[in-house]
């Protein structure tokens, strides 16, 4: 019992150390991109496990080039009704829901949100 109560303070200090050097390991644009992440963390997580939506991880790989992830992200509904192939593949096999637009995300907060999932994926 002894033990226990003299290892349990120095596991708490270990714990709570490696969560600060997991805080500090992020840049200052993926902390930003984690704090824009909360809105999508209702439908998507930042590891590959589906939630709503597929999980992120390595999504910026998949996703097609070009505008394709600013154009999604602001209005994947519009993106869809374009008949973009990506697009509508997910909208299907995610049981025809309707991802919540972000119209007023600019390219640069979408880059840090990715940014983000890059970060503790790697």
């Amino acid at each position: 019992m002894k033990f226990i109560r003299m290892a349990f303070p120095i596991v708490a200090v270990v714990v709570l150390l490696s969560s600060f050097s997991h805080q500090s390991a992020l840049t200052e644009r993926e902390l930003a991109g984690k704090k824009l992440f909360r809105k999508c963390a209702v439908c998507h997580r930042t590891d590959d496990k589906p939630k709503k939506g597929p999980g992120l991880k390595g999504a910026t790989q998949r996703m097609p080039g070009g505008d394709w992830r600013y154009r999604f992200v602001r209005n994947a509904s519009e993106v869809i009704a374009s008949g973009d192939a990506y697009a509508t593949r997910l909208f299907v096999e995610y049981k025809r829901e309707t991802m919540t637009a972000f119209p007023k995300l600019t390219n640069d907060e979408i880059d840090m949100i990715f940014e983000y999932i890059d970060a503790v994926n790697r």
